[in-house]
């Protein structure tokens, strides 16, 4: 889509200023002037079939100085170059003026229209970024008692029951891309991004992650009560499903964050937690900082493997892992803070993703 804008933007300049407009021919244009003008012309046409956008700028700025009026066109290749290299607040400027300039009519209004919400995106995980560097990079949950599970029979979220764990600390956000790889080595991610979440990261992956970066990955308990709010209560308002996602991860928080300061501990990606996966473990499990069922070896086969059976139909007799907090792909109903899903531990998919915990 991009190129076949690129093709019309120079399609539509060479067309308009291939012969000079009234403008260029009025009197006060000397000739000089209308000679740099074509010469400057065909210099912004060689850089934006090119995607040289810099370059596109400069060109851009040269045509300025020339004092003579600006098309409609120039203005939205402008806010193109201006977004394409890092600048989505210039470019929501010129993205506005130019539909102010065009109106509905113009060549270029849905495509200036969508542009115009990239740039708006764009400023905001700019904006989070920044907000990032200047942010404590974990926070402190302070210990307390909370509800665990939802109400019901018949489920795996079940039921609803008291649990208490001590104080401890948990990242701010998701472990993005750019701190995976820089301690990792390796991004595996597919939907590619420094300030996106860390996906495509199995059990392990997420479990060496937090060791080597001197942190650990949190029990299912702390997950779910620092999602919880932790002791003043409150989850997250607002966060990423397959409503509002566009089918991809998104940066991170770019969100309201829960009243803990957390960010997309619902939505976005799912989390490893530190648990074995067991149906039955919160009716037989601790109640105070529960880590998880106690494994013990099948027989015959040498894997440990839970004391009670699975459900969701997954098979028996093989070792799950839990995740928690749903994804960009999922539906609403399921990103919530009770809700539990797992996968065996080596599973790597765009969906599932790390955050850390440590001791107080």
């Amino acid at each position: 889509m991009r190129h076949a804008c690129i093709l019309m933007v120079c399609f539509l300049l060479t067309s308009v200023l291939a012969v000079p407009p009234a403008w260029a021919a009025a009197s006060k244009i000397d000739a000089p002037a209308k000679q740099q003008y074509r010469q400057l012309k065909k210099q912004l046409l060689k850089q934006i079939r090119a995607k040289n956008y810099t370059e596109t700028l400069k060109v851009l700025e040269a045509i300025g100085k020339l004092n003579v009026p600006i098309s409609a066109a120039l203005i939205f290749v402008k806010g193109e170059a201006l977004l394409r290299t890092g600048k989505p607040a210039e470019a929501k400027i010129m993205f506005e003026k130019y539909i102010g300039k065009a109106g509905h009519k113009g060549k270029f209004f849905n495509k200036a229209g969508k542009l115009l919400g990239e740039a708006e995106k764009e400023e905001k995980r700019l904006q989070a970024r920044l907000r990032r560097k200047n942010q404590e990079p974990m926070v402190f949950i302070e210990g307390g008692t909370f509800q665990m599970g939802e109400p019901g029979e018949g489920i795996v979220d079940n039921p609803l029951h008291a649990v208490s764990v001590d104080s401890f600390y948990l990242d701010r956000y998701e472990v993005t891309q750019e701190e995976f790889g820089r301690v990792m080595g390796r991004n595996q991610s597919y939907f590619k991004g420094p300030d996106r979440p860390a996906e495509q990261v199995s059990w392990f992956d997420a479990d060496q992650y937090c060791k080597e970066a001197g942190k650990r990955l949190p029990t299912e308990a702390e997950w779910e009560y620092a999602a919880r709010g932790g002791k003043e209560g409150g989850d997250s308002s607002g966060f990423w499903y397959n409503g509002n996602s566009g089918k991809e991860s998104q940066p991170v928080g770019l969100l309201e964050p829960n009243a803990l300061g957390l960010y997309d501990m619902l939505g976005n990606v799912w989390e490893w937690t530190a648990d074995w996966y067991d149906a039955d473990y919160y009716r037989s499990g601790s109640t105070h900082n529960p880590k998880g069922p106690v494994m013990k070896e099948s027989k015959g086969s040498g894997d440990a493997v839970p004391s009670t059976p699975f459900a969701l139909g997954k098979p028996v007799g093989v070792r799950y892992k839990v995740l928690r907090g749903g994804s960009w792909r999922n539906k609403k109903e399921f990103v919530r803070p009770g809700f539990r899903d797992y996968y065996t531990p080596d599973y790597r998919r765009s969906i599932s993703g790390v955050r850390c915990a440590r001791d107080k």
